[in-house]
């Protein structure tokens, strides 16, 4: 059986950097609550269980969302995991210290 391809860019990306999590699970909602305030409003936070949601970031499909957050640019590139955290808190004070991570 071979791995599964790791998508790394979108077919329309967003205007707005977005992170998609996982809207079943309480530890990824609350994550992903933090990380938007962290990120002072500049991320469009949203369920991949929302209904459309994955249709949107296609090819981006539900083995590699239930894996890892993803944070999707505006440019349609994808990361994941603690990445996608680094790439959210970009340019904050505390950038460097999440970068070092």
């Amino acid at each position: 059986m071979q791995p599964e391809e790791r998508i790394t860019r979108c077919d329309r990306p967003p205007e707005k950097v977005t992170v998609l999590f996982d809207g079943h699970c309480r530890f990824c909602v609350g994550s992903s609550k933090k990380l938007g305030r962290l990120a002072r409003g500049e991320l469009e936070l949203r369920s991949f269980r929302e209904e459309g949601v994955l249709e949107r970031f296609h090819p981006l499909g539900l083995a590699q969302c239930e894996k890892a957050m993803q944070l999707i640019d505006t440019d349609g590139h994808i990361v994941e995991g603690a990445e996608a955290v680094v790439a959210a808190v970009q340019g904050r004070w505390f950038s460097p210290v999440a970068k070092a991570y």
